[in-house]
């Protein structure tokens, strides 16, 4: 007879006698018959279905046979020795009592299967509810113990809780943790029992990278080092620390590098229930408090990778919609709050978004580490290590601008390295479309770097118009690289489409020899509130770790004056804005079409003003001459022409295959300026005046 057969045996006469329901009787009536048709029990042919006899009858008929066919096989049965041998181990190891042992034998065996599980199933007790209290009062019954003792089992400062080995989840359902119920089953062929702490720890993880390459650009790494050895020499108790940061940036790889780099062995928290699916809430808790438990006064770390809804950050934007600031997540605040307190064991938590948690969790971390995009240098070296390591040339170009965008991360890098080397393709090709077919998805508003490309116009200071006095004292000071790349250089360009503005930003960052990184309205601008104004914050940031020239495109649309009417959010981010622009400790560029609507407080921030105007005459005269080799009457010149215009017509020659004359220039000029001149009506259901009425000076 197989243990649970036996456990199902004795529940079968201890609930026959105390329940007077049919439906129950009827429930248990089929299991035993079940269990009698296994071992070919003698019945004395007597029928005992419960249709025509009084509840008492049948309830004293099944204590007959259940008793008779225990007293038959339990003497002799020796098969559920290792399970005496595993309850004696649980038992002294946690210091457990005699009705929490039977309580746990019980519900491990329910959650294995077989005969105990079909009955506890059908009379609806398998995961018994801790507050239905008849379902409470069946399970004293079958455990034969008292009402009181079992609830006392079951709450949250209980050893059986405290320890992990059960949990009690939000609706008050009690089961076997997943972890203790895979090293039962390990036995149930009738094998050796393994060592509780090996099977319920699990192996320890090791790092494939070195702690000097993920440390290096974490910013308080030296001291969550130091901490962690002083925490374990002096076995303190409620060490947590919390690392948090975007996906892909190398968070697991660098809890890993750091137990390598203090030597100790690093545990997972249960990733998988005894099924292998996904744990609840509940069971990841429990896995935590039980490895805890196990660890307790051995040098080691535990890691709960993906802790955002054990510690109750997840589904946290649905409830910022209804105006919540913080949540605190399903399941007992009071059991968290404990663990977080008392753990024996470092816990090292790995979320992607700590925004979320509440204070009352974030209070208990001992250190709390970011991590960030890396630095411009070292995302370089992932790159190209990535790129060796999958045997790809030739694609130096192609590698520099992807490690020029901070938001493609290392991950990004690996994947896209080993996809390209398994096509087996054309590199170079390869590498763009993959890239391209990632970032749509993962990082949407990528490659927003500035880097020169072949096809990319040089910048021609002769094709600047610039009157303003900052201009000469800036290309002056543009020799003195070293004292610039490390001052709050901030410049404002204003001035109409096509002037050379963005051209001279990125000008200005090969001068300084900094990276340059584009910042447009669409990278920062976001839906919900206050979410605009974390990305800008992130972006000045990521700014000064690569010690790249930040150059924002269109600023006018977050300078706008903040007038009285304005939203708040508004005025919000035009405030964040501007305490970004005084504190900026390296160099800025800001760019925008419409000078006048920017906030007026906003123009003091800038230490120069530049203002690109249109090419005069003589200035595209020149081009022209050096552009298309022949000399052009300057009367008829078009005015108002921008280098843009220049750059577009000889593209169209170029495409075309055009050679063209001095006629033919003059006259795409001249309708390019027709077209500008066209843009400065208003657009939308206004009145305009018809071409025939305009105003022409003769």
């Amino acid at each position: 007879m197989i243990y649970t057969d036996l456990l199902a045996l004795r529940a079968i006469a201890r609930l026959s006698a105390s329940v007077h329901s049919r439906r129950h009787l009827d429930a248990l009536d089929n299991a035993l018959s079940a269990i009698e048709l296994s071992y070919d029990a003698d019945s004395n042919g007597t029928e005992t279905g419960c249709a025509d006899d009084a509840i008492e009858r049948s309830a004293a008929e099944l204590v007959r046979r259940s008793t008779r066919l225990l007293a038959a096989v339990e003497s002799s049965e020796a098969a559920h020795a290792n399970h005496l041998v595993q309850l004696q181990t649980l038992q002294s190891r946690f210091a457990l009592q005699a009705h929490e042992v039977s309580l746990l034998d019980h519900l491990a065996h329910c959650q294995m299967g077989g005969a105990l599980q079909s009955l506890m199933t059908s009379i609806d007790v398998m995961g018994f509810y801790t507050s239905d209290a008849r379902v409470m009062g069946l399970m004293a019954t079958i455990l034969n113990v008292g009402s009181a003792s079992l609830r006392r089992s079951l709450c949250d400062n209980a050893a059986i809780i405290e320890n992990g080995l059960a949990t009690v989840d939000a609706d008050g359902e009690c089961r076997m943790s997943s972890r203790v119920t895979t090293w039962f089953a390990q036995s149930s062929g009738g094998g050796e029992v393994s060592d509780i702490a090996a099977c319920l720890l699990g192996r320890p993880v090791d790092a494939t990278l070195q702690w000097e390459e993920v440390s290096s650009h974490v910013d308080g790494a030296p001291l969550l080092q130091r901490m962690l050895l002083g925490a374990l020499d002096r076995e303190e108790r409620g060490i947590n620390v919390l690392i948090q940061g975007s996906p892909g940036t190398g968070k697991t790889e660098f809890v890993k590098s750091l137990a390598r780099s203090i030597g100790v062995p690093l545990f997972l928290a249960a990733e998988s229930d005894e099924y292998g699916a996904e744990p609840t809430r509940s069971e990841r808790l429990a896995s935590l408090k039980l490895s805890d438990r196990l660890l307790g006064g051995r040098q080691a770390l535990l890691m709960a990778d993906e802790a955002d809804d054990v510690l109750g950050a997840e589904g946290m934007e649905l409830a910022r919609l209804f105006g919540a600031r913080r949540v605190t997540g399903t399941g007992s605040k009071v059991y968290l709050n404990r663990l977080l307190e008392t753990n024996r064991c470092p816990v090292i938590w790995v979320l992607n978004d700590a925004t979320q948690l509440p204070n009352t969790i974030l209070r208990r971390m001992s250190v709390v580490i970011e991590m960030n995009p890396p630095p411009l240098g070292v995302r370089q070296r992932i790159w190209n290590d990535a790129a060796s390591t999958n045997r790809l040339t030739g694609i130096e170009q192609t590698l520099a601008r992807c490690a020029g965008d901070a938001r493609l991360s290392p991950a990004i890098a690996h994947n896209a390295m080993r996809t390209v080397s398994l096509a087996g393709g054309t590199a170079d090709p390869d590498l763009k479309q993959v890239i391209s077919g990632l970032v749509s998805l993962i990082a949407p508003r990528a490659d927003a770097s500035m880097e020169s490309g072949s096809g990319a116009p040089c910048f021609d200071a002769d094709r600047i118009n610039c009157r303003s006095p900052d201009w000469a004292l800036l290309r002056e000071l543009q020799g003195c690289r070293e004292t610039l790349r490390q001052s709050p250089l901030s410049i404002l360009i204003s001035g109409v489409p096509g002037t050379g503005k963005s051209l001279y930003a990125r000008h200005l960052g090969e001068q300084l020899a900094m990276p340059v990184h584009l910042l447009r309205p669409s990278d920062v601008l976001a839906p919900m509130v206050g979410e605009s104004e974390q990305q800008l914050a992130a972006a000045f940031r990521q700014a000064i770790r690569d010690q790249s020239l930040l150059v924002i495109d269109e600023v006018d649309s977050f300078l706008s004056g903040r007038r009285a009417d304005s939203k708040t959010w508004e005025r919000t981010l035009v405030n964040e804005l501007l305490t970004h622009l005084e504190q900026h400790p390296i160099p800025i560029v800001c760019t925008t079409n419409h000078l006048e609507c920017i906030d007026s407080a906003a123009l003091r921030r800038f230490l120069f003003q530049l203002r690109f105007d249109p090419m005069t005459r003589v200035q595209s005269q020149k081009i022209i001459k050096t552009q298309w080799g022949f000399q052009t009457d300057i009367r008829h010149i078009p005015r108002g022409l921008v280098p843009a215009d220049m750059t577009r017509i000889n593209q169209r020659y170029t495409v075309l295959s055009i050679t063209p004359d001095t006629s033919r220039v003059l006259r795409d000029l001249a309708e390019i300026s027709r077209e500008r001149e066209g843009t400065r009506h208003d657009i939308g259901f206004v009145a305009t005046q018809a071409p025939e009425q305009r105003h022409v000076t003769v």
